[in-house]
């Protein structure tokens, strides 16, 4: 679970009165960036997940041993979204070429693939026009 993989090994022999929000923040900013070499990222869903979780238990330490807010200031970072960069029609075109230049079962099913994906890409972008055009 996740209270034994995440939060007993780096909390679970600190006191109540040691944990503060610096601490918290600090943690959950590890947790979701990862060691100094990239390892032992997590996905900032389980982040949240950790977050929450540990925020309960440290409201339920404060209502049951009548302690201070213990963690009251803590802000889970922010997760830089990744950029997706999309296939220009050139690059689509040329990827497409080649597929067809090179007929096989698999390479069939990529060009339908590619071709959805163009289609799909292309309605998103009508859509978001024509919502934008109508807030005008």
């Amino acid at each position: 679970s996740i209270i034994q993989k995440h939060i007993l090994p780096e909390m679970g022999e600190r006191k109540l009165e040691q944990i503060n929000s610096a601490l918290v923040n600090s943690f959950t900013t590890r947790k979701l960036q990862g060691d100094s070499d990239g390892s032992g990222k997590l996905a900032p869903k389980i982040v949240r997940d950790i977050d929450t979780i540990l925020k309960s238990i440290l409201k339920y330490g404060e209502n049951e041993y009548h302690t201070g807010p213990l963690a009251d200031n803590t802000v889970l970072p922010k997760n830089k979204k990744e950029t997706v960069e999309a296939l220009t029609v050139q690059e689509a075109a040329h990827i497409e070429a080649y597929l067809w230049q090179h007929r096989q079962k698999q390479n069939i099913l990529l060009v339908i693939s590619l071709l959805i994906k163009v289609l799909l890409a292309e309605d998103m972008f009508i859509c978001r026009v024509s919502l934008v055009n109508r807030r005008k």
